[in-house]
C-alpha cells in the first residue's frame, strides 16, 4: 500500500486537536499503522500514536488496512461508497524538511 490512506486520515484526523482530541486509527481496541504512518503522521497531534490505546482524549476512526471508509470488499469484488468525501490532509514538516 502506498501512501495515499495516510494521506486521507490525516485529513479525517484535521481539527481533533482543536477539540481536545486525537483520532485514533484502529479497532477501538489497538492502534493499526501500517509502514507509511510514522513517517506521514510524525508531527501530527491530532493523531494518537500506537502504545496510547488508553488515553482518554481519543476518538476512533476505523481506518485501517483491511478497514476503510471509502470502500469494503464484499461478493468478490469492491463496494465503493460514493458518498465518500476525503478532506484536504496535512504534513507536518520539520525546519530541514
Amino acid at each position: 500500500m502506498g501512501i495515499g490512506d495516510q494521506l486521507i486520515a490525516t485529513g479525517l484526523a484535521r481539527g481533533a486537536q482543536d477539540r481536545g482530541k486525537r483520532i485514533a486509527f484502529g479497532d477501538g481496541h489497538r492502534i493499526r499503522w501500517d509502514k507509511n504512518s510514522p513517517d506521514i503522521f510524525r508531527k501530527n497531534k491530532n493523531i494518537a500514536i500506537p502504545g496510547s490505546e488508553g488515553a482518554k482524549d481519543l476518538e476512533w476512526i476505523p481506518f485501517y488496512t483491511g478497514s476503510r471508509l471509502y470502500n469494503k470488499q464484499g461478493n468478490n469484488r469492491w463496494i465503493w461508497n460514493m458518498d465518500f468525501k476525503a478532506t484536504p490532509g496535512e504534513i507536518f514538516l520539520d525546519r530541514d524538511e
